[in-house]
């Protein structure tokens, strides 16, 4: 199979080396050559598609590449000449990787009289991936729904299959269609679900905690308390027959309060076996105001960037290739990276230690928060906090977490009819709805602009420039340099010669021409036109988001264009859309089946065992976390108003 031309997607990095087996094939072709080989003409289609997505080589001429022009024709003709007598037996002979587009080509061009009950039956029970092959089809699927719906019902696989369609996340990498047989009704797709946490070990964790995590739709996939319940227990089976305590490598972080005379503020740094030592000034902290306890959460514990986003959220961008495709996990789950469980991790341990020292000085976080919120945003910005009240030090983590969770609402809740108002009045405040964290507004005009997503060009540039995928960077002479996206290697002001690129690399990096961002200069040489739009489209590649009023004025200029395009829309919120993802994952489960739903779970009173009291204390150490992040947040939206009004906006 080595030899033969391979078609995975435009962006492959195994292009070159196809395209390059793909020139004999070519060059050898004839209209009226007679193929006897399934494979040779499945390669056909194979080239084809590079062509269709614009990917040749340099040296192909046109004349060259019309010559495929009647593939499609050659291909669709030897597959109607098939008997479906003798299909079982060409489709033995077809090689592994070119099996799935066997039945491609069949739908594609919509073969028929080829296939029926006995060669299907034949063909599936052949290997387990046939029938999944197949169920990409949406054509051979309608035609044979009920044999199909039978074969499903019966496979091995059928579960796995149906968790990854309905349930799983496919977010890095595009999702085939799958089109299951209609068929197979809702009742059943649960039983075949049910009979597979029944086979105890021979079940895949990664399926197990897709049951658990599962969020019904009630038309397509449904899963009921019971089979959630056992899938439960399943989980914690697999977890102990599997996975030993001396397994794996351990995510550990320590946070040391430090009396050492001269000691630096802040230094952290990463032990031998991996693991992350933080260590911190506890004199410093000692002499600490009220409003600077809060302040050292921000700039000594790095829960806010400098430009005023949350660093402890979940960010795709931190993920490399091997843990994006690793494991699965379902489509209403809040994403835990390796990077998102370090920070949380860290964090939650920070806000410990901080309660630790504190005490020795007779001090409290509680009562860190309430002289910010009260007295500090008044002082500094004129804002008309009302009274809150927070938890006293001796009461329960329980009764702590009941007490201080309603007073988050009621800060959210006055900020809110401030940023519309102007003013907190008593009277007004009693007749407004409470309101969640996530939903609260912005008193900034243009606060952030946030990536829009669904647009082609905003996706085409990321993977570009920020994509470790992209194949910009791999260029002489900077091949064998750890350049793992084109941004990195723009980055170094290094001159790219683009008479080194090949043809299908120049394709890809037209766009980036088309937009003005780059430029092929004299002598082949790259010149990058357009700075500030590279470093806001990185920021947004990043954090989802970008703070328009901490730019300088050529970077708005560029952000406004982008608005005008397309890419980003403006969003007047408190927090960006991966805050409030954040928060809801921290404090609520309305989004996701994951979320540690702090607030709710302690509010209904569905929360840990009552004598948990480590689990208490953890849940309560976060609910500190992120009642401080709820008022740096406030505290930065302040900051920009003020600036605005003043003139005297950061640049």
């Amino acid at each position: 199979m080595n030899e033969k031309v391979h078609f995975y997607s435009p962006g492959d990095m195994s292009s070159y080396y196809s395209l390059k087996k793909a020139t004999p094939v070519i060059e050898s072709f004839s209209e009226d050559k007679v193929y006897a080989d399934i494979n040779e003409v499945i390669e056909l289609y194979h080239i084809r598609q590079f062509i269709d997505n614009g990917i040749t080589l340099k040296d192909w001429s046109e004349d060259f590449i019309t010559k495929t022009g009647c593939f499609y024709k050659k291909i669709a003709n030897f597959f109607k000449s098939i008997d479906q007598n003798h299909l079982v037996t060409i489709y033995n002979s077809v090689e592994f990787d070119y099996k799935e587009t066997f039945w491609k080509i069949i739908d594609a061009f919509d073969i028929k009289g080829i296939l029926n009950e006995e060669n299907l039956k034949a063909v599936a029970k052949g290997d387990q991936f046939t029938l999944r092959f197949i169920l990409r089809c949406g054509k051979i699927v309608k035609q044979n729904n009920k044999i199909l719906s039978e074969l499903l019902k019966k496979h091995e696989k059928t579960a796995e299959w149906l968790l990854d369609h309905y349930v799983a996340k496919h977010d890095m990498i595009p999702k085939e269609p799958v089109f299951f047989p209609s068929a197979i009704s809702l009742v059943e797709k649960e039983e075949i679900i049910s009979k597979y946490l029944d086979r105890g070990l021979d079940t895949n964790l990664n399926y197990v905690q897709l049951v658990i995590n599962a969020k019904d739709d009630k038309v397509n996939f449904a899963i009921s308390s019971r089979t959630r319940l056992k899938a439960q227990k399943l989980e914690q089976e697999l977890i102990q027959h599997y996975f030993k305590p001396e397994m794996g490598m351990p995510i550990r972080t320590s946070v040391e309060m430090s009396r050492e005379e001269g000691i630096e503020p802040v230094f952290c740094y990463t032990t031998e076996e991996g693991f992350i030592v933080c260590k911190y000034d506890a004199n410093l902290i000692d002499k600490l105001s009220n409003s600077d306890i809060i302040y050292f959460f921000q700039y000594g514990f790095e829960y806010l960037t400098r430009m005023g986003f949350i660093n402890l959220i979940s960010m795709s961008s931190e993920e490399g290739v091997m843990e994006r495709d690793m494991g699965l996990s379902a489509k209403d789950t809040y994403r835990e990276n390796i990077d998102f469980k370090i920070k949380d991790q860290l964090a939650v341990v920070q806000m410990a230690a901080m309660i630790n020292i504190l005490k020795e000085t007779s001090k409290r976080v509680e009562d860190a928060i309430m002289s910010f919120y009260e007295d500090h945003l008044r002082e500094k910005y004129g804002y008309p906090a009302q009274k809150i009240t927070v938890p006293i030090a001796e009461g329960s983590y329980v009764e702590k977490i009941r007490a201080l969770a309603p007073e988050m609402d009621a800060v959210v809740k006055q900020y809110n009819l401030y940023s519309k108002e102007g003013e907190i009045d008593p009277e007004l405040l009693a007749l407004e709805s409470s309101i969640k964290v996530t939903d609260s507004a912005s008193c900034v005009d243009k606060k952030y602009f946030v990536a829009n997503e669904s647009n082609t060009d905003l996706k085409i540039l990321f993977n570009l420039l920020m994509g470790d995928q992209s194949m910009l960077s791999y260029v002489e002479p900077y091949k064998a340099e750890p350049y793992h996206t084109f941004f990195l290697l723009l980055t170094t002001m290094k001159p790219i010669d683009c008479s080194k690129y090949e043809q299908w690399q120049l394709n890809s990096l037209q766009p980036l021409i088309d937009k003005g961002i780059v430029k092929i200069g004299e002598n082949s040489i790259l010149q990058v036109l357009d700075w500030p739009k590279i470093v806001v489209l990185q920021h947004l590649y990043k954090y989802k988001a970008c703070p328009f009023w901490y730019y300088p004025v050529e970077m708005q200029k560029a952000i406004l264009e982008m608005e005008e395009a397309g890419w980003v829309s403006c969003c007047n919120k408190l927090l960006t859309p991966e805050e409030q993802n954040y928060f809801s994952f921290i404090l609520n489960n309305e989004k996701y089946t994951n979320a540690y739903a702090i607030r709710n779970r302690y509010a209904h009173g569905s929360n840990a065992p009552a004598d948990d009291e480590k689990q208490h204390e953890i849940a309560y150490t976060r609910l500190l976390m992120m009642f401080v992040l709820l008022l740096l947040k406030i505290e930065d939206d302040l900051l920009i108003k003020v600036a605005l009004e003043n003139n005297t906006v950061k640049s």
